[in-house]
């Protein structure tokens, strides 16, 4: 089988020249082991929110010990789950997003692909296009609850 990679042609040259000793099959082993790819990382998930609200989801998250991936893992295993509702966002006026932000966090890749699935299926059912972007927002929405407006607070008070 050919090298996949330069860096793999590399340690097959080098375990050329090695020769045929049982040294060097021992080391041959090892050079192999370094040059294999590595597994793959969980991938970056980068969430455009609020400024405001991707702060205060940092500092909640920060005071309560726990990270901010943990936080979206749990959203999103809630969502799979049937637990956590995402409502169809309604279109925002151009211009209107504000001072945005990006929150990057690294679910796992394969809880990613379960909801990249999960959402292809449920848009069916819903009627409308949800994404994945739709479930991270609610998380967010959820675990830091927007401020009452200012018409809504007076009236309360």
């Amino acid at each position: 089988m050919p090298p996949r990679s330069r860096k793999q042609a590399k340690a097959e040259a080098v375990i050329a020249a090695l020769g045929d000793t049982p040294e060097a099959a021992e080391l041959a082993e090892f050079v192999r082991g370094l040059a294999a790819p590595a597994e793959p990382a969980n991938p970056n998930v980068a969430i455009r929110a609020n400024a405001e609200r991707v702060d205060r989801v940092k500092d909640k998250a920060e005071s309560s010990g726990e990270t901010v991936t943990a936080v979206l893992s749990r959203g999103i295993q809630r969502f799979l789950d049937g637990d956590l509702l995402v409502d169809q966002p309604a279109r925002a006026r151009r211009g209107a997003g504000g001072n945005n932000a990006t929150l990057n966090v690294r679910p796992a890749a394969e809880l990613i692909t379960r909801l990249k699935d999960h959402c292809t299926a449920a848009a069916g059912q819903l009627g409308w296009p949800i994404k994945p972007a739709n479930v991270y927002a609610a998380i967010l929405a959820e675990y830091d609850p927007a401020p009452p407006a200012d018409d809504q607070a007076d009236d309360a008070g």
